[in-house]
């Protein structure tokens, strides 16, 4: 069976260009890897494709309707104002973030599938491996979905073939059921690629082709093991209090057999797309893709400068943030007046994320997952549930592996000259400062540093594991000006138009469609 790339492609962005994700196709291509375009749908294209698909860059979309207005805030990453409806769900947001999941992302990966049914038995040999790495990213994406909404059409959704609304008609499946599923299916694709061989007479076909459609890893398969591994561990974590039993036995399978199941442990492992255009610049000129765009709108947050990175001499403070006009590190105040708030900003008294590392870096990458939340995963698995190594040693490396990944990110902009990275020596007695040193309240430390590390950057892995372990503790002020969300919300709202397109199977989740409904996972109280 023959497939026309221009008309599915075509059919898969329905839609999306209505929300504006294809408006600037041509300058997302020239910043980032873009392999070569086929006539038909063939398997490595879409894998490609659905790549790109997710919302892993920071965009000015992603920065300016997601991160600073709701993400941001519900993190506490990026400094706000406390203005009216501040916790509010942006419905337009919800909306664009549902509609690419599904037709997008979701129906992408349908498709490798069912192109891949197709294809005689030589060519199923050859392609197999983009179907099993697809699936890994597949799932990454769906994680981050069912953590925002909780019970979601899924098992049946896209299998209609339906592109421009693959989740009508489709029934809703419990997040409980697609986390059993995903940590099931990562462990597959884990055995999977352990016995995988090139096969034989197309050996070059597959590794010259893996290297040119694999925007995150250019082919390389033990990196998506670690990947894979690594990605189980996080699921299998994020369930660890509402499933203890599963979790630990997936935890204790991982972390028990490095050798059969590894992890990333260095900053070489990290799941990045990198950024490889000259000039991001050009693009958010024109509204999109670029996080230049959050130039003006980055203020930086009280909590992480003023309770914490500063009073600790945190050596990522100064590539984080600059310094205000009176040479101080100084965050937005959340308990003072909205006036007060706008005559700071107005007169330079609040920093700023650092323009060299963030608002004015070329080449900052889309950040899947890295070896410093891999390393403070570790060090949960030992505090909390007695598995794996030192818990000390597992935080300590993933605090060391944070700072040379944002001094990395630091020193792959042009904007500015380089800073050295920190010494080792500088390095280590940071780690005995207090409220870092490891010792005691040993289980906020990690989970800090981690809501460190993960920052606005990762801003939706950042807000389930602010949910999930509760901690840092963070204090919000109620907004009396919502009738609607007064603070923050603990899942979101399902869109409009899954409410009324799929409106015979949303009913069976209308009671629970809350924003005060915890999503399954979230039970700690």
């Amino acid at each position: 069976m023959k497939f026309n790339i221009k008309t599915i492609t075509a059919a898969l962005l329905i839609g999306a260009a209505a929300i504006g994700a294809s408006s600037c196709t041509k300058q997302m291509e020239e910043s980032y890897p873009n392999p070569d375009k086929t006539e038909k749908a063939a398997v490595p294209f879409l894998f490609s494709n659905e790549i790109l698909s997710g919302r892993n860059r920071l965009t000015y979309t992603q920065l300016f309707t997601a991160v600073r207005p709701m993400l941001g805030v519900y993190t506490q990453t990026m400094g706000f104002q406390n203005g009216t409806k501040r916790y509010e769900v942006a419905p337009s947001y919800a909306e664009m973030r549902w509609k690419e999941y599904y037709v997008n992302t979701l129906q992408t990966y349908r498709e490798i599938n069912f192109v891949f049914d197709s294809l005689p038995a030589r060519e199923k040999n050859i392609q197999q491996i983009y179907v099993a790495l697809s699936k890994v990213f597949f799932i990454h994406e769906t994680a981050k979905v069912t953590d925002l909404w909780g019970d979601m059409p899924f098992f049946q959704a896209g299998m209609l073939r339906n592109f421009a609304n693959p989740s009508m008609h489709a029934a809703y499946d419990s997040q409980e059921s697609i986390y059993t599923w995903m940590l099931a299916e990562l462990k597959k694709t884990a055995d999977y690629l352990n016995e995988y061989k090139l096969p034989v007479g197309s050996e070059s076909v597959v590794t010259e082709g893996l290297k040119k459609q694999d925007v995150i890893f250019k082919g390389d398969r033990e990196k998506w093991k670690k990947f894979t591994n690594s990605l189980r561990l996080r699921l299998a974590m994020k369930v660890s209090y509402v499933k203890p039993v599963l979790a630990k036995a997936e935890i204790q399978e991982i972390l028990g057999n490095p050798k059969l199941y590894p992890v990333m442990e260095t900053n070489v492992d990290n799941a990045l797309i990198v950024a490889v255009g000259p000039d991001l610049f050009a693009i958010d000129n024109q509204h999109e893709y670029g996080i230049r765009s959050m130039e003006g709108f980055n203020a930086a947050p009280f909590v992480i400068i003023d309770k914490i990175m500063q009073p600790q001499g945190d050596p990522r403070l100064s590539i984080l943030y600059t310094k205000n006009k009176e040479g101080k590190y100084a965050g937005m105040p959340m308990d003072v007046s909205t006036e007060t708030q706008a005559n700071m900003l107005r007169d330079s008294l609040i920093s700023r994320m650092d323009s060299a590392t963030f608002t004015r870096n070329n080449f900052f990458p889309g950040v899947l997952m890295t070896a410093s939340e891999v390393s403070f995963l570790k060090a949960e698995a030992a505090e909390r549930l007695g598995i794996g190594g030192s818990a000390q040693t597992a935080y300590e490396e993933g605090i060391r592996q944070s700072i040379n990944f944002y001094y990395d990110i630091r020193n792959i902009s042009t904007f500015k000259d380089k800073v050295a990275t920190p010494t080792a020596v500088a390095v280590e007695e940071f780690l005995k400062k207090e409220g870092v040193a490891y010792g005691t309240d040993n289980m906020n430390k990690i989970c800090t540093q981690k809501w460190l590390h993960l920052n606005f950057v990762q801003a939706e892995e950042n807000w389930a594991e602010v949910r999930r372990n509760k901690l840092p503790k963070l204090v919000f002020a109620n907004d009396p000006s919502s009738t609607l969300q007064r603070n923050v919300p603990m899942r979101w709202n399902y869109p409009a138009n899954e409410r009324n397109y799929n409106a015979a199977n949303y009913a069976a989740v209308a009671g629970k469609d809350r924003t005060d409904v915890k999503v399954w996972w979230d039970v700690k109280p």
